[in-house]
């Protein structure tokens, strides 16, 4: 899937050697990073998670020996990757203005509308850092604020969706691209729409659905 969709909306890399700037607002694996890499894109991930980018950096000696360019994995919040993105161009040589080729996503499941329990199984107690209802997703103490499957409600969770694809949207040059895969979740009470709610925020950042 992560080859398909860089192939099918990505441009080719460039003659002048720019590189091509694929942008991931939450990089819970290394397989979109790593597709890209060897498609000879530049891929920029953002996650929460410091074990997950730590995760993400081992596998890259492996998996991305030769490329041309090397994945970035960025600990922060995908709400600020205006900032993030203008960071790694700079340390990479570019001005800071480049823009995206390309958003290509997998937002985490968001939070049921319940209340927070005790879990037990994470470091601070509380269910507030769970990945959906299966399991604690490890935001770094920082970044359980921005922790997307933390969030207190399903309406939270949209409010903050709307901002990350509005910001990260905003960076993208002209007519190019984004990709968000999602699905739908269960919750004790309802069906869960998240491509809906991706559309929306998509929406709502100016984009127009092509599929």
């Amino acid at each position: 899937l992560a080859e398909i969709c860089c192939r099918w909306w990505c441009p080719r890399p460039q003659a002048d050697g720019r590189p091509i700037i694929v942008l991931d607002t939450s990089c819970g694996d290394v397989t979109r990073g790593c597709v890209a890499a060897h498609l000879n894109l530049w891929y920029i991930g953002i996650d929460t998670s410091t074990d997950q980018i730590a995760a993400n950096e081992a596998q890259l000696a492996t998996c991305c020996a030769g490329v041309a360019h090397v994945p970035t994995y960025v600990l922060g919040d995908g709400e600020d990757c205006v900032a993030i993105v203008r960071e790694a161009c700079v340390a990479k040589g570019l001005d800071t203005d480049t823009p995206v080729d390309f958003v290509f996503s997998c937002p985490p499941c968001a939070p049921a509308d319940c209340p927070i329990a005790v879990c037990g199984c994470c470091k601070c107690g509380l269910c507030a850092c769970r990945y959906w209802n299966l399991e604690c997703y490890d935001a770094a103490p920082h970044l359980r604020a921005a922790d997307m499957s933390g969030l207190p409600s399903w309406d939270a969770f949209c409010r903050k969706m709307d901002r990350v694809i509005r910001n990260a949207t905003g960076m993208l040059r002209y007519a190019h691209a984004a990709c968000f895969v999602t699905g739908n979740l269960r919750d004790d009470h309802e069906l869960l729409d998240m491509g809906s709610a991706t559309k929306r925020s998509l929406d709502k950042a100016g984009c127009k659905l092509l599929n």
